[in-house]
Formats: structure tokens, C-alpha cells, sequence
């Protein structure tokens, strides 16, 4: 009970959702009957309202099954989605379905990662690193999303290169990570 107290903040997000987001996680979290946790800038100050995407996590006894799901949900094709496998420090492995959704007209973009109930302590401690940034990676983030978003000063391929790479080193110090998309089945 103790774990899952000290995970409740991730159920609400920082910063305020549109109506409209919010009726999405909701009917989100209904439809699959599991909690959704927000995670990322959602959770900081480098959110950018109608800009940034919402990233959230989902925990499932059969993720297989969640993404069919979700994937009939939001209308998606049984391909849109990325197998992620995770090594850090050549110890630890994290095993990850990505969906991302995309709304423009309504300001969503989602990204959701699925993880086997199994892995939900690690995961925790993953997602607790990561809400844990120093203040000036945060910093970092924040300058180089208003440069973004607001001034339009960076191209998209150079905005994404440097966020994965302050992310990436800074954050993550990630040793090693495995993209597979896996036949369809």
C-alpha cells in the first residue's frame, strides 16, 4: 500500500488539461479499467499548453491485449505502435509498448506507454527518476521549447535532436535502448 501511495500524484497531472483532454483520459481510463499516470513535462514547468504532448503510462496483467484495445479505441492500425526494450546500466531491462495519438484540432497529442503489471516497481523508479530533473535540466528544456513553440527559432529536427540528447544525457544516461516493432499478429 505504501508503494502505491507514494505514486498518487502521478494519477493527476501538474498542470491543468483542457475539458477536452480530460474527457479523453477519462474515457481513456474507463475503457481500459486501469489508471492512467501522467509522467514528463505534464508533471513540470516546461509544459507548453496546446504545444507540448501529454505523455502517460498505463500498467496491464496482458499488454498485448490493452493495445488491442487502445488501438481499437482511437481508430488506430494494428502496426501504429513501437516495441521498445530498454537497458540500463547492463542491469536492469525495461519492456514498453508506445502508442502515440495525435488530435490537432483539439490540441491532443498523447503519447502512451503500456507496461507489464510485472515491472510496475521499476517503472516506478523510472518514472521517479525522471520527475526528478536537476533544475537546469529543466531549464534547459523550458529555453529550448519556447524557442520552439513560441518564437519558432529551431527546426523541428534540430529541436528534437537536442531534447533527446539533453534528455538522453542527462537524465536517462541511458547505456542502451532497442527499438523492435514486432509483426503484425
Amino acid at each position: 500500500m505504501e508503494f502505491e501511495q507514494k505514486y498518487v500524484r502521478f494519477e493527476t497531472p501538474l498542470n491543468p488539461l483542457t475539458p477536452y483532454q480530460e474527457n479523453f483520459f477519462n474515457k481513456l481510463t474507463i475503457a481500459l479499467d486501469t489508471k492512467v499516470y501522467y509522467y514528463g513535462s505534464v508533471q513540470r514547468f516546461d509544459y507548453f499548453p496546446g504545444h507540448s504532448d501529454i505523455d502517460v503510462c498505463l500498467f496491464s496483467g496482458n499488454v498485448e491485449s490493452t493495445l488491442k484495445k487502445i488501438q481499437l479505441l482511437l481508430g488506430l492500425d494494428q502496426d501504429e505502435y513501437d516495441h521498445l526494450y530498454i537497458i540500463l546500466d547492463k542491469e536492469v531491462m525495461y519492456e514498453c509498448y508506445k502508442v502515440i495519438y495525435e488530435e490537432p484540432k483539439n490540441n491532443l497529442s498523447v503519447e502512451i506507454s503500456i507496461y507489464n503489471d510485472s515491472f510496475k516497481r521499476n517503472d516506478f523508479y523510472l518514472f521517479s527518476q525522471v520527475e526528478e530533473y536537476p533544475f537546469y535540466v529543466i531549464y534547459l528544456l523550458f529555453i529550448l521549447k519556447f524557442m520552439y513553440y513560441k518564437m519558432n527559432m529551431v527546426p523541428v529536427q534540430v529541436y528534437n535532436k537536442i531534447k533527446g540528447l539533453i534528455i538522453d544525457n542527462t537524465i536517462y544516461n541511458k547505456k542502451h535502448i532497442t527499438h523492435r516493432k514486432p509483426a503484425r499478429w
